[in-house]
């Protein structure tokens, strides 16, 4: 069982949390926790019925998690890994998403190459609820309401890479090509497009 989970047992509702969409602020005021390395947890659908015992048990919770534009996701994946892992601080922004592209496993658990559907969807539909990280406070709101959480609750921004000009500045034709192939799902899932 992973150390940390977004499950609320009492209420019946689980946050899913790709890496970099900001879930660390909800994992804080939602669920009570300390952000810290090694504090989140990044369960798909499929591990959460592994964790659970049945995709029926799965069912009786609602779900909720936020996308996020994957050009600029893949950015903030880059700076996150290159300050915390020592062995990817040389890596360029070019070489990081060649490698990720070519299935290099950078890290234990490589999950940077998995498309955000993966943990939006469960046997092919979508989970109840999915905002955008581009409109986190506003559909925030939704949530609480929704979940009927303290209206008073206000995400905090936390963990942010520290990114120093648009994600748009990072790219180049290859680059840009490579993510839009390596997240095609979530692009048209989600219809993001680059600059946006």
């Amino acid at each position: 069982m992973a150390a940390f989970t977004n499950i609320n047992k009492e209420k019946k509702f689980i946050f899913l949390h790709p890496m970099r969409n900001g879930g660390k602020s909800i994992e804080q005021i939602v669920f009570n926790r300390s952000p810290g390395d090694g504090t989140s947890d990044h369960m798909t659908p499929k591990e959460w019925v592994d964790q659970l015992g049945s995709e029926k048990e799965l069912d009786t919770y609602f779900k909720f998690g936020f996308s996020r534009n994957p050009w600029d996701r893949i950015v903030s994946l880059y700076f996150y890994r290159k300050n915390n892992l020592n062995h990817l601080s040389k890596y360029t922004f070019e070489q990081y998403v060649t490698n990720v592209s070519k299935n290099v496993k950078m890290i234990k658990t490589h999950k940077d190459k998995i498309n955000q559907v993966e943990w939006f969807y469960q046997n092919g539909k979508p989970i109840d609820f999915i905002g955008r990280f581009e409109n986190y406070a506003e559909d925030f709101e939704k949530v609480k309401e929704i979940l009927g959480l303290d209206a008073s609750l206000v995400l905090p921004q936390l963990n942010a890479s520290k990114k120093r000009q648009p994600y748009q500045e990072m790219y180049n034709d290859e680059t840009r090509k490579l993510v839009g192939e390596m997240y095609k799902q979530d692009i048209e899932y989600f219809n993001y497009k680059f600059g946006e």
